[in-house]
């Protein structure tokens, strides 16, 4: 997949939660542990979701692709972020992943609210 449809993809899925009443905070934030694609507040919590598309899942399903080590990536990530922004410290976090399915010229996006934990 192009980095255009994959820039599309997290761009639709912030579309997607802020419809759904997420307050979008960041998009594509970088530090030298990795990247989270978006950071959102729902209802008091901070949601950090992954956004994972693809055209088919011949090699695997968008979630699958969410491993364990990319979620650790993911974690320290947030753990940078949270350093230079102390106020979210005292607010629930959640992990979500926004798995993308490509098809055509149309998208169809379904959250998995939850989908792993910081340990």
């Amino acid at each position: 997949m192009s980095k255009q449809r994959g820039s599309q993809a997290e761009q639709a899925v912030s579309e997607h939660l802020s419809h759904a009443g997420h307050r979008i905070i960041e998009t594509n934030v970088h530090s030298r542990f990795g990247e989270i694609d978006i950071l959102s507040e729902h209802h008091g919590t901070l949601v950090v979701t992954e956004v994972k598309a693809r055209s088919d899942n011949r090699f695997g399903t968008p979630a699958e692709f969410v491993t364990p080590k990319k979620q650790q990536k993911i974690i320290r990530c947030l753990k940078h972020f949270l350093n230079r922004h102390p106020v979210w410290h005292t607010v629930p976090i959640r992990f979500d992943v926004a798995c993308v399915s490509l098809r055509g010229d149309n998208m169809y996006i379904d959250i998995i609210e939850a989908a792993f934990e910081a340990y």
